[in-house]
């Protein structure tokens, strides 16, 4: 323990008697009654300009052998909002005799009550803090509360007692993990409770470190997190950030990998879940992602990356199925646009489950011809593919589920399934598929019957669950 450490606390345990020993003044009796009722006083916040004329006398005071006394006990009650500012290339705090002086001003003081509250403030909304110093005023901190007896510090005794507040290093990984087991509080509530009640609290160094540890809580692969948990990582980074994007490399692996990661057994089961995660939250934060996984994005894990490249699918899925429906609106096809209100469904449950390794938009020259070739490249890209048929308006889905491969195709066509052991099978990248070719290579040709009765669902059901061993129930795609 450091000189400076026992000083403090010899100051902080010699305190209480010293009060009890010395009749204060008339003024301190004031004082004293005003501590009784639970009224402390601090320092009133001064100007910008007040704070600086401060800061210069502290600065001239450093730079000094002058003792603690050099400085009224005005200007060092105004210290604790200087701590982290910078004199000749370290924080005020990191001075020892800066804290020795901070302990000879308590001293004089009747309470530490004051001081405590100050300190407290300084160390909730330290920004870029030093980490030994922020460890040094938890350590006094605590020792402080210990010895004072007034009631106004029992608030910062209880948030010690149940966060560890003025441990640092455990303060954030308990603050998440108790966020992460209250699904029925808030954030703000949290924070407040645990002593973060400013924006500026909540924008410092101990809350963005409970938001790393908040991101890094494992979560199991087989759970998955809901709306609330997303929820709570948007809120957190508007009180870190507000508009800004002031990212940085650790915080955005946190992120990043923190949101993708606990999807890496399936897809979430609500698609809006996926959308908000992937679209408004990642795309809107980091911006899309570019080729090279460059910029924000090269924090992104190996496993993060293969699970945005799986959500790229329902992209694709998403896009065919309004397309195709939208095609049908227009052109009047009443039975192309009933029957992919059943095929969405169904084909939906496989990307849920995370199976669908490909999914490809395979367009007649009447839906090219309708939108145009280059404004359906841009929202397929190399996900399109031509489809020559006999029928110009006849379009395709082709997906790949583990190893079969299927395209299903519109207007009264069939869905042709390639099986794994089919060495002729079609390649999944083409540019241009051929209807007649399809038919001549495929294993197994289904029709659509039954749509209603959900029989052709569970005809194709227990056909993709003999190849792949993946099953669905009925729940899993009815309408």
């Amino acid at each position: 323990m450091s000189a400076v450490v026992k000083s403090l606390q010899a100051v902080a345990q010699s305190h209480a008697a010293t009060v009890q020993m010395h009749a204060p003044p008339e003024l301190d009796r004031l004082r004293m009654l005003a501590v009784k009722m639970g009224s402390v006083p601090v320092p009133p916040p001064l100007s910008e300009a007040e704070v600086n004329g401060v800061w210069s006398q502290v600065q001239a005071w450093l730079g000094s052998d002058q003792p603690a006394r050099a400085l009224s006990l005005d200007i060092w009650k105004q210290v604790p909002a200087l701590l982290w500012r910078t004199y000749e290339g370290q924080q005020a705090i990191e001075y020892p005799r800066l804290r020795e002086g901070i302990a000879w001003a308590a001293s004089m003081s009747v309470s530490l009550a004051s001081w405590i509250e100050t300190l407290a403030t300084a160390y909730t909304e330290a920004s870029d803090a030093n980490e030994e110093g922020r460890a040094w005023l938890g350590d006094t901190l605590r020792q402080w509360c210990d010895v004072e007896g007034h009631e106004h510090i029992d608030v910062w005794r209880r948030r010690d007692r149940d966060w560890d507040l003025f441990s640092p290093d455990d303060f954030p990984v308990k603050l998440a993990c108790r966020l992460q087991n209250s699904p029925d509080m808030s954030l703000r509530s949290v924070l407040a409770e645990a002593g973060f009640l400013t924006a500026r609290a909540q924008a410092a160094d101990l809350s963005r470190q409970a938001f790393l540890a908040y991101l890094n809580i494992p979560i199991p692969a087989a759970q998955g997190y809901d709306f609330l948990h997303l929820e709570r990582i948007r809120e957190w980074k508007n009180l870190l950030f507000g508009e800004s994007s002031a990212w940085d490399e650790v915080l955005c692996a946190a992120v990043i990998n923190g949101l993708l990661e606990p999807w890496a057994a399936f897809n979430p089961s609500e698609l809006e879940l996926q959308k908000e995660i992937q679209k408004r939250t990642l795309e809107g934060w980091f911006g899309s992602v570019p080729e090279g996984w460059t910029g924000y994005w090269s924090a992104a894990s190996s496993l993060s990356r293969q699970i945005l490249e799986r959500w790229m699918i329902l992209d694709v899925m998403e896009d065919f199925f309004q397309r195709v429906g939208q095609y049908a609106e227009e052109t009047g096809s009443i039975t192309m646009r009933r029957q992919w209100r059943y095929r969405r469904h169904f084909w939906l449950a496989y990307y849920k489950r995370g199976v669908v390794k490909t999914a490809r938009a395979l367009l007649g020259h009447g839906i090219i011809q309708a939108y145009g070739e280059p404004s359906l490249r841009k929202k397929f890209g190399d996900a399109m593919a031509e489809l020559q048929s006999q029928d110009p308006d006849q379009c395709g889905l082709l997906l790949q589920i583990h190893e079969l491969m299927l395209i299903d195709l519109s207007h009264h066509g069939a869905a042709y399934f390639f099986l794994p052991s089919n060495k002729q099978k079609p390649p999944a990248d083409a540019a241009i598929y051929d209807r007649s070719s399809l038919n001549l290579l495929k294993d197994v040709s289904k029709s659509h019957h039954g749509s209603d009765a959900y029989l052709w669902q569970s005809d194709f059901e227990s056909l993709i669950f003999d190849q792949t061993g993946v099953r669905l129930t009925l729940s899993d795609y009815s309408v």
